[in-house]
């Protein structure tokens, strides 16, 4: 199935979860999981209002497509599985105008999205006496 989308990711998690070792590797993947799960959300709202209306079906379209955490870290998907929303994104070799909206989407809210991991993980120190 065709999908256009983009995928958030927190990588390096080894790292950071020796340095919150006392708050627990299942504490520290809850809390980002959390913090993605919300960072997609406000992504997903932001390519909605991005993206080109015609029908609204591509607008409609648009959700958080896949929203996990394991060892190596989280990952949130936000997209549309409309098999041509990835024309409407990257264009094709005869499509002289393409709307970017999943992209521009991210960008916009990838500085408030590493505030959130920051915040959120501020938090779980606090409430476990860190």
């Amino acid at each position: 199935m065709a999908r256009a989308g983009v995928t958030l990711t927190i990588e390096g998690l080894d790292e950071l979860i020796r340095e919150f070792k006392e708050l627990g590797e299942k504490t520290v993947l809850d809390t980002l999981h959390t913090a993605n799960v919300r960072a997609a959300e406000e992504v997903r709202d932001t390519a909605r209002q991005m993206a080109p209306f015609d029908t609204g079906e591509l607008e409609r379209s648009i959700h958080v497509l896949s929203a996990t955490r394991g060892k190596q870290g989280v990952l949130a998907t936000v997209g549309s599985e409309l098999y041509y929303a990835m024309f409407i994104e990257y264009g094709t070799e005869r499509m002289r105008n393409f709307y970017p909206f999943l992209r521009p989407a991210f960008d916009s809210h990838e500085a408030s999205i590493i505030e959130s991991y920051r915040e959120a993980l501020r938090e779980a120190v606090k409430q476990h006496g860190g």
